[in-house]
């Protein structure tokens, strides 16, 4: 079962100085060795840009983390939307189980 987590939900879940922490953290992970090479994507659309950015942490199993954002600096202006968007899609790095979908 996929678990699906708003804005709201990420907010409530993970703090400022926990997510610091959790990042600080993957940066250790990675200089041991103990992560899935990053892979970026990026393209353009006629108003902005597309971004994609994959990875994978070993943390007692592996997971894998794909990031997908919208890069429109217009949006705020022309539609009254943020500028940047975004979804992360995590998910189990041996059998490829999605387990989250985050906004």
């Amino acid at each position: 079962m996929t678990l699906i987590l708003t804005r709201h939900d990420v907010q409530g879940l993970l703090g400022f100085d926990e997510c610091i922490a959790a990042v600080e953290a993957a940066f250790r992970l990675h200089a041991e060795g103990r992560s899935l090479p990053p892979g970026v994507l990026g393209i353009r659309s006629r108003e902005g840009k597309f971004h994609i950015k994959a990875a994978g942490l070993e943390l007692g199993r592996l997971y894998f983390a794909a990031k997908t954002n919208a890069n429109f600096s217009d949006n705020p202006r022309r539609h009254g939307l943020p500028a940047i968007q975004g979804v992360i899609v995590l998910c189990d790095g041996d059998d490829g189980r999605s387990l989250a979908v985050m906004d």
